[in-house]
């Protein structure tokens, strides 16, 4: 009878403890989060790599956080308690104390000619300083501040490597209603912490039959560009396309592109670029044509109604765009004045159409040789980056100030559409000794978006992968070709996904419901490229993937149909 009592009150001490212990762990396990802070960093080179004290903290934050573990704290909080860059360990204790952090990383970085050093350190509470160096090409500096960060997190916060994470990930089970990310986009394959199927450095072909792609019939002429949005008026979307001398406009029914009307423009006229203006009150966008005849810029402005394509502004000597400007980032109508010698004259204005006119409004401050064609801007937390496509097929990266950042090493957005200009003008690119004539090959699209509506942009462009363009007169073909999603990491753009290599010249793309399913997919128009013999046979295929922007804005393991490769 005792021990009966005895063994009752013993169950009913072990199920008082219980909560108590819950409660303790979870307080434990709360302690146990430790904080960081970055400073500003010392930079020493040129002015123009002062941006870099911004920079590299940034990416030093992201790089260092641990979940769970370690967290960094709020930039602005940061931002008010240190003014200027820490320069010595004891400005960093004094910095830390002020902070109530845990750690502090300050550091400096010297520029001299193309090379960077930089000294990164973390001091405790204790005023204990770990620090690691490092030397890099400019343009390899991330991949020098990564390693670095990987080692101070593994020796301060002992952190387990990536490759130990990685493994300790396999071995754990799938999480429940897991997706499968779309085959066709490839993410970071470096990053071994990605989820893979058999091998991490095995790259997988997406075979006829592979879901979250959808491809149109094969359309009877090539295409120079595409747009969608609602030209129509009454609530859905349209696709687009323009051919070399028209104007087709699409909807998506039963699996396919059902033609709706067709615009003829003069023969004379090369069009090299189409635009979607929208409007207020209800009423279909305005297509935005840009065309070039004689060394001069051809351009009109048309509209759907009543299941016919009609002008609204005709033969216009201006080069259009439509770009979100700041403070809005609304779509915004901007023009360029031809130039017969250089192609452009120079400043890019802001413009509307009133009636059958297009009224041009104040010129755009931006930097130099930028065109109504070439450039974008990429909204990020309290400013933008200007992003402008060079003469060389390369992104340069302003800060709003026009200051530039950075230059992309790759080459991106590369048309096979050319202007041509007098090749004796010392200002543009100099042809090569068997070229007669020289082309301004007008870029594609530089497209920012927002894919998880969580205020994080990246840009969307694409990338030739042939290994030799086919010339023909004004024309490039690339054989192959893929779309990739760049995002700004504080250093330079980085890429964070990709589409498989796409069969044929990517001639246009977009972010968009084309389907009016509710969900936007991204959508890529192509030239079928059958070879220098057969370029006049060339046929038009529109592309659609599908996007799972859910499964981003929750975070996990995988994304879905598409995974950020640095989140």
């Amino acid at each position: 009878m005792i021990y009966r009592r005895a063994r009752q009150l013993l169950l009913c001490l072990v199920m008082l403890s219980l909560p108590a212990q819950a409660l303790a762990q979870t307080s434990a396990q709360s302690q146990a989060v430790k904080t960081f802070a970055v400073a500003p960093f010392v930079v020493h080179g040129p002015e123009k790599y002062a941006y870099f004290s911004q920079g590299v903290p940034s990416m030093l934050a992201t790089r260092l956080t641990w979940k769970d573990n370690v967290q960094p704290m709020d930039a602005g909080q940061v931002a008010q308690k240190i003014k200027s860059p820490v320069k010595s360990a004891a400005e960093a204790k004094s910095a830390l104390a002020s902070l109530g952090a845990d750690y502090l990383v300050f550091g400096s970085l010297t520029v001299a000619g193309d090379t960077a050093s930089t000294d990164v350190s973390i001091i405790d509470k204790a005023g204990a300083v770990v620090s690691k160096s490092a030397q890099a090409k400019i343009n390899d500096l991330l991949p020098a501040l990564e390693t670095v960060s990987n080692d101070l997190a593994a020796q301060v916060f002992k952190r387990p490597s990536q490759t130990a994470q990685a493994g300790q990930a396999g071995r754990s089970a799938p999480a429940a209603g897991a997706m499968t990310p779309n085959p066709n986009l490839v993410t970071d394959q470096n990053d071994p912490s990605k989820p893979n199927y058999l091998n991490p450095n095995f790259r997988y072909v997406s075979g006829p039959d592979t879901p979250g792609a959808w491809r149109s019939q094969i359309m009877p002429f090539a295409n120079s560009g595409m747009a969608i949005g609602d030209v129509a008026g009454d609530g859905k979307n349209q696709i687009v396309i323009m051919g070399e001398h028209d104007i087709q406009v699409f909807r998506f029914s039963n699996g396919q592109l059902a033609p709706i009307a067709q615009y003829k423009l003069s023969p004379g006229v090369l069009l090299v670029k189409v635009n979607i203006l929208p409007q207020e009150g209800g009423r279909g966008g305005l297509i935005v044509v840009t065309g070039y005849r004689e060394r001069e810029p051809r351009s009109s402005i048309l509209r759907l109604e009543g299941g016919k394509i009609v002008p609204v502004v005709a033969d216009i000597k201006y080069y259009f765009n439509v770009v979100n400007i700041p403070p809005s980032f609304k779509p915004t109508l901007v023009v360029s004045k031809g130039e017969e010698k250089n192609v452009f004259q120079r400043g890019v204005y802001k413009a509307v159409v009133n009636g059958s006119k297009v009224e041009l409004g104040d010129e755009i401050s931006l930097p130099a040789k930028t065109n109504a064609m070439n450039f974008a801007y990429l909204p990020e937390s309290g400013g933008y980056k200007i992003i402008v496509a060079d003469l060389n097929d390369r992104l340069n990266v302003y800060s709003g100030g026009k200051e530039l950042q950075t230059r992309s090493e790759d080459k991106y957005c590369g048309s096979g559409i050319g202007l041509l200009y007098d090749e004796l003008m010392p200002s543009m690119y100099h042809p090569t000794e068997d070229d007669l004539e020289s082309f301004y090959y007008v870029p594609l699209r530089i497209l920012p978006v927002d894919i998880a509506g969580n205020g994080k942009y990246s840009v969307l462009v694409s990338k030739n992968i042939s290994v030799a363009s086919v010339i023909f007169q004004n024309f490039r073909a690339f054989s192959q070709g893929e779309v990739h999603s760049l995002f700004w990491d504080g250093v330079g753009l980085n890429l964070q996904w990709k589409t498989r290599r796409i069969k044929g010249t990517i001639t246009d793309y977009a972010l968009a419901d084309f389907d009016n399913s509710g969900k936007k997919s991204l959508v890529v128009s192509i030239n079928t490229t059958p070879g220098a013999t057969g370029f006049a046979q060339r046929k038009t295929i529109v592309l659609a993937y599908s996007l799972d922007s859910e499964s981003m804005v929750k975070g996990g393991g995988a994304y879905g149909n598409m995974e950020e490769a640095n989140p």
